[in-house]
């Protein structure tokens, strides 16, 4: 049995005597830890698995998407210098048949050659590799398993306009599919309605019609290899035949969008903790703080007998490093429990078949430093006032302040009119202003979390809102397989009833600015379009030049351009020489990233007069889709509502997500009032005994306390108002991405539900002090007048 010294002892006795105000501290050391061990070890997790999952699977460097070239033109490429390894396939979305002849679905389908050395090569999860020559499918497992596909079954496929009868014989996942996403304005992953179906080369080919030819080109290098070179040679070498767009890693759309993800995760593993733990320092310091002065005979006592101020300073430290050690450890140990749950609700969205959920012990103990580091200064810093303390002065009372006229005593007009019990709260909310200040911070950071938890349901179903309703306001988005000339066009109207129809162009450029460079989809609309409404950045409507071209904001950004100002659109088609465009604006757009042309002018400059590449259609029948499939020329519908739809599915998420925070968000507001109302009934014991002598009850106490605080919290809430739109505003700079735009500015609502939130946990920790003043023994307290 370990014997403890008497100081300890004391130290033990000191944690069971404030074991509410030592219990309050821990938990929000346990919460900022608990934050801080399952985000980095989630994100280290994914982040390893991502990384040894594409090594293993040979994830491709340079992704191109080309016109028809030869095979022998692929194979070429690996000649220049640092490219390591090319592979030639052919891709295309084609309607896949189900059941439901009014279900548009989307299949990509990819050939592959069943290489070892394959780039992007598939992960086989169940059956077999395909055959060579036989119609056979290999299915991205996410489509499989939502759709109920199993190995064995036959699905339908339509290609040019004829049908095909593919035998499932595996299901996959694939590095290039993490996250299921068609493309970047559907954003969420509709796993029902998109899928990826894997054939060999040969019947892909021969049904796609490009026998012999590729139309995407996968590149990977060597080590060390000058990526802007490469692509200047590969670009050099295919611009006989074409190409459409190139794509680098990171620029890949799964690859960006959870290379984003864990971009996020990390900061908010840094940022997030760090607030926790300087909160709880901060209780520390206004505890250890009271504690010597509560203990100034006791002090002088010890230092009598022979103990140097450094050692009941650590006496004092001590009890700051206990809070910071077990915090640390039990904050971490739960942790590493959520991060397992949080790497597996990440396989909803994520399709990673590698996953490994590893645990990093290192992470319990960096923890427990980061924890301990923080709790000692705190400590130190709270427990300084020992130093100053001398045997002889311990034994006489400390003297107390000089007192002054608050600032409502020199408005006699008011102060008048107060009543006494209201006359003493003003007085110690304007006399104790460290512990107003402190309850105040806490207020502020309580409603300013709150605002930014409640306003992102708000936040993201008025970004989708604004993009699907707004910004694009189309029923159906239908795309050709090849572009037609825009009288074509009116046949459609002999195949589906519609109630409005305008021919668009979308076609992929790279737009450079000197050394500033992004390849985006141009997409070009009619003058007077009905289904787009664009607004600038100062909210002001802007139609589509006649001449010159519109950006995206995010696009604007990543080229250093503003209004007025010259860009590059270099074609990758063969023999089309580089134009230069003025922008003659730059609008908001929440999800992807684009350009916009006046449509004629963009056929005359960038491609061919009086083509089209899809339609935009506003239609009143239900039977859309079941009347497209025989349609040879149609590559893909897309239907707003059932965009919309997917993203009703994924907010059954996001309102877990709000739970959680509100629940810390409330944590910290909680322990901070809670522990600085404690402390205030330590430090005024003498002033309430002295108020029951004279009448009052311990309600009517416990109400002067409740007036304190709540003036405190409104004064807090108000300037919680400003701080937390300016916390919104800084989150959106750092949610937002190239996929996508967020703007977090607040709704009134999610005002209303913030400021409900933190008066009721503030509420909550002003009731939980009620049973403590009930105990308090206020004769107790006179008697012991010196203490």
């Amino acid at each position: 049995m370990v014997k403890l010294n008497k100081i300890d002892t004391m130290l033990l006795r000191m944690v069971k005597n404030s074991k509410s105000q030592f219990l309050a501290v821990l938990i929000i050391i346990i919460v900022g830890i608990c934050i801080y061990t399952a985000m980095s070890m989630t994100a280290i997790n994914m982040q390893n698995t991502v990384s040894t999952y594409y090594e293993e699977n040979n994830f491709a460097d340079l992704f191109i998407e080309t016109a028809a070239i030869p095979n022998q033109a692929a194979d070429r490429l690996e000649r220049i210098p640092g490219v390591k390894k090319v592979t030639g396939r052919v891709s295309e979305d084609v309607p896949f048949i189900s059941e439901n002849l009014n279900e548009r679905v989307n299949l990509r389908i990819v050939t592959v050659k069943g290489e070892e050395d394959e780039l992007c090569k598939s992960t086989l999860l169940k059956g077999r590799p395909i055959n060579e020559n036989g119609k056979e499918a290999l299915l991205v497992h996410k489509f499989a398993e939502a759709r109920g596909i199993k190995i064995g079954d036959i699905i339908k496929v339509q290609i040019h306009g004829l049908q095909y009868d593919l035998e499932v014989v595996g299901i996959v996942d694939n590095p290039e599919y993490i996250y299921l996403m068609e493309n970047a304005q559907t954003m969420l992953p509709d796993q029902a309605n998109f899928g990826v179906c894997y054939v060999s080369e040969k019947f892909g080919q021969q049904a796609m019609e490009l026998t012999g030819s590729y139309n995407e080109i996968l590149i990977s290098y060597e080590s060390g290899a000058d990526e802007d070179q490469i692509i200047e040679d590969v670009e050099d070498e295919l611009d006989i035949y074409g190409i459409k767009q190139t794509v680098k890693q990171e620029e890949q759309l799964s690859n960006n969008m959870i290379q984003e993800e864990l971009k996020q995760l990390g900061s908010m593993a840094g940022s997030l903790p760090i607030l926790f733990l300087m909160v709880a320092g901060l209780i520390l310091i206004m505890m250890l703080s009271r504690m010597v002065k509560k203990d100034r005979i006791k002090i002088g006592v010890l230092k009598a007998i022979g103990y140097s101020s450094r050692q009941v300073l650590m006496h004092y430290v001590k009890y700051a490093l206990c809070a910071g050690i077990l915090g640390g450890f039990f904050g971490s140990i739960l942790g590493m429990g959520l991060a397992g749950a949080m790497t597996q609700n990440y396989l909803q969205y994520f399709n990673i078949p590698l996953l490994r959920i590893e645990f990093y012990y290192s992470y319990v103990l960096m923890a427990m430093v980061l924890s301990s580091v923080i709790c000692a200064v705190s400590g130190m810093i709270g427990a300084r006032g020992v130093l100053k303390i001398t045997p002889a002065d311990a034994m006489r009372a400390d003297a107390p302040k000089s007192g002054k006229r608050i600032l409502l005593e020199k408005l006699p007009f008011i102060w008048k009119r107060l009543s006494f019990s209201n006359k003493m709260v003003g007085r110690n909310i304007f006399r104790n202003k460290k512990r107003t200040l402190f309850v105040l911070t806490g207020v502020i950071l309580t409603y300013g979390m709150m605002l930014f938890t409640t306003s992102m349901p708000a936040v993201i179903d008025q970004m989708m809102n604004k993009h699907f309703l707004e910004f694009q306001k189309m029923d159906y988005n239908i795309s050709f397989q090849t572009p037609v000339y825009k009288s074509v066009i009116r046949d459609l109207n002999h195949i589906i009833d519609i109630d409005y129809m305008e021919g668009k162009i979308e076609y992929p450029f790279e737009l450079a600015n000197g050394n500033k460079k992004q390849s985006v989809s141009i997409i070009g609309l009619s003058k007077n379009t009905q289904f787009y409404s664009f607004i600038d950045t100062d909210e002001k409507p802007v139609t589509i030049p006649e001449r010159g071209i519109l950006l995206s904001q995010n696009l604007a950004n990543i080229l250093r351009v503003e209004k007025g100002d010259m860009v590059q659109v270099k074609s990758y088609l063969p023999n089309q020489d580089d134009v230069y465009l003025q922008v003659k604006g730059v609008i908001k757009q929440a999800l992807g990233m684009n350009a916009y042309m006046e449509i004629n002018n963009m056929g005359e400059q960038l491609l061919d007069k009086n083509i089209v590449t899809g339609v935009y259609v506003n239609s009143s029948d239900k039977n859309v889709n079941e009347k497209l499939i025989p349609a040879s020329n149609i590559a893909t519908v897309l239907s707003t509502a059932e965009m919309r739809a997917v993203y009703d599915e994924y907010m059954t998420l996001m309102v877990v997500y709000v739970g959680f925070m509100v629940v810390f968000s409330g944590i910290l507001g909680f322990c901070i009032v809670y522990n600085a109302t404690i402390v205030s009934l330590g430090e005024r014991e003498m002033e309430f005994s002295s108020l029951r002598v004279l009448g009052f009850s311990k309600s009517e106490i416990f109400r002067m306390i409740l007036k304190e605080n709540n003036m405190i919290m409104i004064v807090g809430i108000l300037l919680g108002i400003p701080i937390g739109n300016l916390m919104l505003k800084y989150s959106s700079a750092a949610f937002t991405t190239n996929l996508y735009s967020i703007d977090m500015s607040p709704t009134l609502s999610a005002g209303i539900f913030a400021c409900i939130f933190t008066i009721g946990f503030i509420l909550l920790a002003q009731l939980a002090t009620y049973r403590k003043i009930n105990r308090l023994d206020f004769l107790q307290a006179l008697k012991n007048r010196e203490s």
